[in-house]
């Protein structure tokens, strides 16, 4: 009997080989004798699998997950967040914006709705800036993200809730969640429009960008990184990374990291170029 993969339907018609199948599922692509094999996070609610069909349902899922063949050929490797099916997590509400004006609120809908029906939103951006070294850090998105895993991107950002007016507070939100920094103000620098649009994902966003200036930050974390190799130590600004949001972050100059994206080069997220030449004219005074 084939292997089958099942999963619950995320939204998206094709996921990493993975087809969608009759309902709210998917099915494997693999469809070879023996069973598969799912090792990852975030796996909840009942499951059952059979090592004779390789049957796998009932699951509510978010996080990474891996599935091969168990005779150890040729695996599949993706990432799967169900907005619908995430059980006791609460779900993300947000206020969709008048496309005349990109200013007034419309109504609300669910982050899968509003990414499924490309309806405009609002998001915020900080990013961190060592002005000695003109450099910015960057976050590698988690394995776990349903847009752009894996991929380099702003120091912190996220969306605005349904509701939430404050900028400032989102800004600090963020950076408290996804670096673990608190007691810092991040200065507004512009706010930009951001289309992205493919197969699965029309994502357009109103993104206010703010900055937040740490001098000698990227230089003491090259001291440290070389201290740590001689046995010595160092001191360092130190980040407490969200696991199920940032893999790790790194510092890189800012003219580098600025024709990563001018390029398109793969593992970055793509910025439309006017985020990049505002960028770029906002922070080059700052050092």
């Amino acid at each position: 009997m084939p292997a089958l993969l099942q999963l619950p339907y995320c939204g998206t018609e094709r996921l990493f080989g993975l087809e969608r199948a009759p309902g709210f599922g998917f099915r494997s692509a693999f469809m070879q004798a023996g069973f598969v094999q799912l090792s990852g996070v975030g796996v909840s609610g009942p499951a059952s699998l059979s090592a004779r069909c390789g049957l796998l349902s009932g699951l509510s899922w978010r996080g990474f997950y891996r599935v091969q063949r168990s005779c150890g050929a040729r695996g599949l490797r993706g990432h799967y967040t169900d907005i619908r099916h995430r059980g006791t997590s609460k779900p993300e509400w947000f206020d969709v914006l008048d496309q005349t004006d990109l200013h007034t609120i419309v109504g609300k809908k669910l982050r899968h709705e509003v990414h499924r029906d490309g309806d405009w939103h609002r998001a915020v951006h900080v990013w961190l800036y060592d002005p000695a070294s003109d450099a910015v850090l960057l976050q590698l998105r988690s394995a776990a993200k349903d847009t752009h895993p894996l991929c380099w991107d702003v120091s912190a950002a996220g969306h605005l809730h349904s509701g939430e007016h404050d900028l400032s507070t989102a800004t600090k939100r963020e950076l408290e969640e996804e670096l673990g920094i608190g007691s810092v103000e991040p200065e507004l620098l512009f706010t930009v429009r951001s289309e992205y649009v493919d197969d699965n994902l029309r994502d357009r966003e109103v993104q206010s960008v703010y900055v937040v200036c740490i001098p000698g930050a990227a230089t003491a974390t090259a001291n440290a990184d070389e201290a740590d190799a001689l046995g010595t130590s160092a001191t360092s600004h130190t980040f407490l990374l969200q696991k199920e949001e940032v893999e790790q972050v790194r510092w890189m100059p800012l003219s580098e990291y600025l024709a990563a994206v001018e390029q398109h080069r793969a593992g970055y997220v793509p910025r439309p170029q006017a985020y990049i030449e505002k960028l770029r004219a906002s922070l080059l005074p700052l050092n």
